[in-house]
């Protein structure tokens, strides 16, 4: 046998054999390494085995009307319009859930539009309906250029403010518009009217939505903006906004206008009005004296101011001044400085007419979270002393 290794095999060195015997070594201490830490991990509990124990509790919730499931109230409301019958369409810009736009009625949850969650299309802060269709205010963009499609998103770094049809029947299907938006991922094809393109930064879009069976009316925030008002029963058209002699020049988003017009026989063409008023309003770039917003019942027009809840009342018929209301001490009306919060949306005001003559007037409240309202009973018809 030749030395250093078995037979046949090349003879090896005195290294070659030192070296042998060094990783047989170093096989035999690994193993008995690998075996200490088996039996080590055997004496420990499976990773994940087991659970701790349940506790006993009961659940409850607060701040919705409802627990959760497919019943819930959107997480806040920033437009809201009712129908005959007591049924309830909201709209919100944006709701964790995917509730933008949300039906209720005696006291319950009964829809939601759907396609206003993702894909680029948002609420918004306006809606209206007619007897076939509900109008959804909508801002559309594109994930930061990333929904690419001309018929469905804005190009990169724009974005779309516009309307949405729907089938009242149905809300959650579309009623294509001509050269509607629409279609591509979570989208209904052509159901979406481009009204604003604008940088997607920039302040503005839908501020207020007005629909008859023929017309859809759309109010543009950040622009010289218009309210309008159509009552077909009377063919009487209110408008308020700006005109050469009272421009829009300090650009306070609030402001409803400085003029306001009322226009009689308005689908017979009447281009001239029957009256035009000025509402106090001051010239100076603060908030201080400027209406933000009106509302008209019956007999009554009735224009809320940005701050201190403030309405001036004027006759319908003359457009005269009739008083103003204030906020009374039930609501901290009587306290020093700015104790009622501000008019923060633009349509703040709703005012009706109950059937013993009272008038109701909400506002909004902004700063302490409620909605004010006044009850006013004239003394004597308009027109006639008080």
């Amino acid at each position: 046998m030749l030395r250093g290794g078995p037979p046949g095999n090349p003879p090896a060195d005195g290294n070659s054999a030192f070296m042998n015997r060094l990783q047989l070594s170093s096989l035999a201490l690994l193993g008995g390494v690998w075996v200490g830490l088996y039996a080590a991990c055997a004496l420990l509990p499976a990773c994940g085995a087991s659970e701790s124990r349940l506790l006993a509790a009961t659940t409850s919730w607060v701040g919705n009307s409802f627990g959760g499931g497919k019943r819930w109230v959107q997480q806040d409301i920033q437009a809201m319009v009712v129908t005959e019958d007591g049924t309830v369409y909201c709209n919100v810009p944006w709701d964790e859930a995917g509730r933008e736009v949300g039906i209720y009625k005696d006291g319950d949850v009964i829809g939601i539009a759907q396609h206003t969650h993702g894909w680029g299309y948002d609420g918004g802060s306006a809606i209206a309906l007619n007897q076939k269709y509900v109008f959804i205010a909508q801002r559309v963009g594109n994930e930061g250029g990333n929904l690419k499609g001309t018929n469905t998103w804005p190009p990169k770094g724009l974005s779309w403010y516009g309307v949405s049809r729907r089938l009242r029947a149905d809300v959650t299907r579309g009623a294509p518009f001509s050269g509607g938006k629409g279609g591509q991922g979570d989208t209904l094809k052509g159901c979406f009217l481009v009204v604003i393109e604008a940088p997607e930064k920039a302040e503005g879009g839908i501020a207020g939505l007005c629909a008859d069976e023929h017309r859809l009316y759309v109010s543009c925030a950040g622009t010289n903006e218009i309210r309008i008002y159509y009552f077909p029963a009377t063919d009487t058209m209110y408008l308020a906004g700006y005109t050469a002699e009272c421009p829009h020049h300090d650009g306070l988003w609030k402001v409803m206008g400085r003029v306001i017009c009322r226009y009689d026989h308005w689908s017979k063409g009447q281009s001239s009005p029957r009256w035009q008023i000025a509402p106090d309003y001051t010239v100076d770039g603060s908030w201080k004296d400027k209406p933000a917003s009106m509302s008209v019942a019956v007999d009554y027009v009735f224009v809320v101011y940005v701050v201190g809840g403030r309405i001036e009342v004027y006759d319908a018929q003359t457009g005269a001044s009739v008083g103003h209301l204030k906020p009374g001490p039930e609501v901290g009306g009587d306290l020093p400085g700015e104790a009622v919060g501000w008019v923060d949306i633009p349509e703040g005001i709703q005012a009706i007419r109950r059937p013993d003559g009272e008038y109701l007037v909400l506002v909004e409240e902004d700063w302490k979270s409620k909605v004010l309202m006044y009850q006013w009973k004239p003394e004597a018809p308009p027109g006639k002393s008080r």
